[in-house]
């Protein structure tokens, strides 16, 4: 198994662990705040924003799966008619564009990110940039797995 593809799974499992203990943090945080205002007529004041952060990251971390076990959505009736090399190309092609689009979204993720370096939310005081960085974290673990298949569908060529 080659570095990128262990690179890959190991960040896959990582990502399934995280992205679940994310989830249940949120149910349990959604679930005593529904118990506290029906029953004590007591609202957590943090629960929004820290409900919030935590949904961002469950999301985009969640969507790197997708792209880890390269189930995407994708249009295959049209590659589907050409002759396997070509499919090939085409689909080198594709993950070219996709890590293409994925860097810039890294890239400005970044700089938007350096930009709320500064700032704050109003009730809890998290930085703001954590609400961002999920976005930059998706983004890149993407681009390990977009290359990691590729490389892979390179290496059965030979």
């Amino acid at each position: 198994m080659s570095v990128l593809a262990r690179a890959s799974r190991h960040t896959e499992q990582a990502v399934e662990v995280v992205t679940s203990t994310l989830l249940g943090i949120v149910i349990v945080i959604n679930g005593s705040e529904l118990v506290a205002r029906n029953f004590f007529n007591y609202s957590f004041a943090w629960a929004h924003e820290v409900n919030l952060l935590l949904a961002s990251w469950v999301y985009f971390l969640g969507m790197t799966l997708v792209y880890a076990r390269n189930a995407d959505i994708t249009v295959e009736y049209f590659a589907g008619m050409l002759p396997p090399n070509a499919q090939r190309i085409w689909i080198a092609v594709c993950n070219v564009a996709v890590v293409g689009v994925l860097a810039v979204i890294a890239w400005y993720c970044w700089v938007l990110m350096r930009l709320q370096a500064d700032f704050k939310t109003t009730g809890m005081g998290i930085p703001n940039p954590w609400f961002s960085a999920p976005v930059l974290v998706s983004s890149l673990v993407m681009v390990l797995h977009v290359s990691h298949h590729s490389a892979e569908m390179l290496r059965r060529k030979a």
